[in-house]
């Protein structure tokens, strides 16, 4: 089996270098330590202004031609990557069995690869691998080992994803562009939509990302509208693809896996609660509570059900 796992080195503050350089010792550590199982290629997408800051350990590397201020005039600062101009020249350059997206903060546990082998062999055409949060006062390279021994602390956000090469094919990304809100969500309902068998792992310790934050601010409101209109765009598109069975919790009760929708910032609430709606499951739900009148336009102007 061949994994390749693409990674887009930046430049950015001497704290951001440092995570930088310790995600970059992980990846390698655990290439080395996958070898003879599965065959890892790592490719580094980078900006003009960036190729030094690629590891020696990269297989293969892509100048991006454009960024975000390329799509929107209007957008002003640094020349942040679209998602899209990431993975789509990998999946072309490279024949691959699977491939690994993951964002530059976020370290790899020695068994990254093996796991994520043995997973696919599971069935598993996609799965997202929620991250564990350890303690901040780490940044260096030697402090990795004892990184690796950290029980860390879970997080509900979305930065790793592995998927079958070909479902990129299938793939409607937009203009959605890293560093910013909402480009976790794209990929995520692409996944959803086309993959057959995907799955969200949310207890696995295989991932890191140095700190204990829950939340921070990512870019200006400008750029946090201009993602969150490409992602609305895309997910308009995706709706009728978009398959019930491959959404975290879908298996739960009614009330229990709407909650849970509901509590995830990654997933857009309103298309998921239609889709829901829509599904044999709920109507035998509502109809064995004997929820009178119209449900879903009650629901609807209760949440807002429209984009």
């Amino acid at each position: 089996m061949t994994i390749v796992h693409i990674i887009n080195p930046y430049s950015g503050s001497e704290q951001h270098l440092k995570h930088q350089e310790l995600t970059f010792e992980s990846i390698r550590r655990a290439k080395s330590y996958a070898r003879g199982s599965v065959e890892v290629q790592v490719y580094a997408m980078y900006d003009r202004e960036d190729e030094g800051l690629i590891p020696e350990f990269v297989d293969h590397k892509f100048r991006l031609e454009r960024s975000a201020l390329d799509c929107d005039p209007s957008l002003k600062g640094k020349r942040l990557p679209l998602l899209k101009d990431l993975i789509d020249p990998v999946v072309a350059h490279c024949n691959a069995d699977y491939v690994v997206y993951s964002n530059i903060d976020i370290g790899l546990q020695l068994n990254f690869y093996k796991v994520v082998q043995e997973l696919i062999q599971q069935g598993y055409d996609a799965f997202a691998i929620n991250r564990r949060r350890v303690s901040g006062h780490y940044s260096e390279v030697s402090d990795l080992d004892q990184i690796y021994a950290e029980a860390g602390k879970m997080h509900n956000g979305y930065d790793c994803f592995v998927f079958r090469r070909e479902l990129a094919n299938q793939f409607d990304l937009g203009q959605v562009c890293l560093g910013i809100p909402f480009v976790d969500s794209v990929l995520f309902f692409n996944l959803v939509a086309f993959a057959d068998h995907f799955k969200l792992f949310t207890g696995k310790h295989l991932t890191f990302h140095l700190g204990y934050e829950l939340v921070k601010k990512w870019g200006s409101e400008a750029w946090v509208a201009f993602n969150k209109k490409e992602y609305l765009k895309v997910l308009k598109g995706l709706k009728d693809q978009l398959q019930l069975k491959n959404l975290p919790g879908s298996g739960l009760p009614f009330l229990k896996r709407h909650f849970k929708w509901l509590m995830n910032p990654t997933i857009h609430y309103p298309t998921v609660c239609r889709l829901d709606l829509s599904s044999k499951q709920s109507q035998r739900y509502i109809q064995s509570k004997k929820i009178k009148g119209n449900y879903y336009e009650r629901l609807q102007k209760l949440i807002k059900l429209d984009y």
